[in-house]
């Protein structure tokens, strides 16, 4: 197994670990052996921007988390699947920080 390789599979257990217990962030899909694409859904109340301008809320969102071949060299490609208005969220990407 390479380094990559076992990063990732390092990482997929203490996600496993880590979301088994927050109940309010899960894993509802992953590819990859070892996973480096997950679907991760977060249930929390955040608000959403309407087509007509207006600001309603959504109790539920998925985003998408990508563990590129440069990873962990570089941060992983976030987007969310889910609409959410939100100052470090763009349609095309997540900020995360300090990647």
């Amino acid at each position: 197994m390479s380094l990559r390789d076992r990063r990732l599979l390092a990482d997929y257990k203490k996600m496993v670990e880590t979301f088994s217990t927050a109940g309010n962030i899960k894993i509802q899909s992953y590819t990859g052996d070892p996973p480096d694409r997950y679907i991760i859904e977060f249930l929390v109340k955040s608000p959403v921007l309407l087509p007509n301008g207006t600001v309603s809320y959504k109790n539920s969102h998925t985003a998408e988390v990508y563990l590129t071949n440069t990873y962990p060299r570089q941060g992983p490609q976030c987007r969310m699947l889910s609409p959410v208005f939100h100052p470090n969220i763009a349609p095309h990407a997540i900020c995360i920080g300090d990647h």
